[in-house]
């Protein structure tokens, strides 16, 4: 197949897991002999460039976490004439066989009116909800008649099953939308036996930003410093200097400064060792998460987490035997399921082998690819 991706970001400039999946894919793709090229946005380079890997060409209005004008709103969703244009030529030059559309959040859905106008099958890989904000519900909803209905949005893949529910519940059809995880390479991310006889250390991997629940997690290692708890929380991640300052000011107060490190940004290929290395990964989301790569980053090292009982990380945790779940929010929960793993060493290294097995089974890159190779081959077909 000749295949399309379109996508906002692509590694290596990449903000989240989504744009890793991304590229998982498209490689895995090349590598079983389909043709692939990848158009993105120019976000982290200072020009438009076309290479093998992708071209990065496409405009992007992407403010995180923060309000957008009403001009940046419309052309960061809705409409980008600039991006209409290239989207329209790119695909009149590659004529692929399907289009892959990843998130169009920054970049509008003008990118999929370009698919439209040319005819050419379309699939939807859901890791945000920025499609769901496309299709207005209620009094508003009469603008799907104008816009979203010309969409004509029919074969949709959902990272978990929690996500696919809250795009039923904004009205797209249940039977268009697929469940296929996001897997990973089993062979990058290696096993290793828990050294248990030491300090217990936690770990945070993702984002710096309040939905990320982490000053939740700094609560609870407050608590944990109370009890007396050995402890080293490593937290590896970026994020805007204003909330990373209270992040460290929470540190203070909560007295546990000297047992934290943030360690910033980490490139992928060497977060293996820290996964390794530490006990116990903590997933502290306040929001739903739509899923949790590194949920099964972690799990693969043989490293239990526990996690926020909310989105995608449903799918992925076993409660009580790859991890434990905590209500979200609540840091006295989060603290008391720590203290499992504090007073039970053993759990740790049993918690592990359990789910290293489950990505095994259920996450392995090779499963993953094969179900979504033969859902774009029905699609074209």
């Amino acid at each position: 197949m000749r295949i399309l991706f379109i996508t906002n970001l692509y590694p290596p400039y990449h903000i989240g897991g989504y744009e890793i999946a991304c590229k998982d894919i498209a490689e895995r793709f090349r590598r079983r002999g389909h043709i692939v090229r990848v158009l993105t946005s120019i976000y982290g380079v200072d020009k438009p460039v076309m290479n093998d890997d992708a071209a990065r060409l496409l405009d992007i209005t992407l403010k995180l976490n923060s309000r957008q004008s009403l001009f940046e709103k419309s052309s960061s969703l809705y409409f980008n004439s600039t991006n209409y244009s290239i989207t329209k030529s790119y695909i009149e030059d590659f004529a692929p066989d399907i289009v892959s559309f990843w998130s169009v959040n920054g970049i509008s859905a003008s990118t999929i009116f370009a698919a439209e106008k040319k005819g050419i099958s379309k699939v939807f890989h859901l890791f945000d909800r920025s499609l769901s904000y496309l299709r207005k519900t209620g009094i508003k909803g009469v603008s799907n008649y104008l816009f979203f209905n010309r969409l004509n949005v029919k074969h949709l893949i959902s990272s978990s099953s929690e996500l696919k529910k809250d795009y039923v519940s904004r009205g797209f059809a249940e039977a268009n939308i697929a469940v296929i995880p996001h897997g990973i390479s089993i062979k990058e991310f290696a096993f290793k036996e828990k050294k248990t006889n030491r300090a217990l250390r936690l770990l945070y991997v993702g984002q710096l930003w309040e939905a990320k629940g982490v000053s939740v997690l700094l609560k609870a290692a407050g608590l944990l410093k109370k009890e007396n708890v050995d402890f080293i929380l490593t937290i590896i991640g970026k994020g805007e200097q204003s909330y990373v300052r209270f992040l460290h000011d929470v540190c203070k107060k909560e007295n546990v400064a000297d047992d934290v490190q943030f360690l910033g940004r980490v490139e992928r290929q060497d977060l293996v060792n820290y996964y390794q290395e530490n006990h116990v990964l903590v997933f502290p989301s306040i929001w739903k998460e739509p899923f949790g790569i590194v949920l099964l980053e972690a799990m693969a090292t043989g490293t239990p987490t526990i996690t926020s009982k909310c989105g995608g990380p449903l799918d992925i945790v076993k409660d009580g035997r790859t991890g434990f779940f905590f209500e979200s929010g609540d840091y006295k929960a989060l603290a008391s399921k720590i203290l499992l793993f504090e007073r039970s060493r053993n759990i740790i290294s049993e918690m592990g082998h359990t789910a290293r097995q489950t990505v095994l089974e259920r996450f392995d890159i090779k499963i993953v690819v094969n179900q979504i190779e033969s859902l774009y081959s029905r699609i074209v077909n």
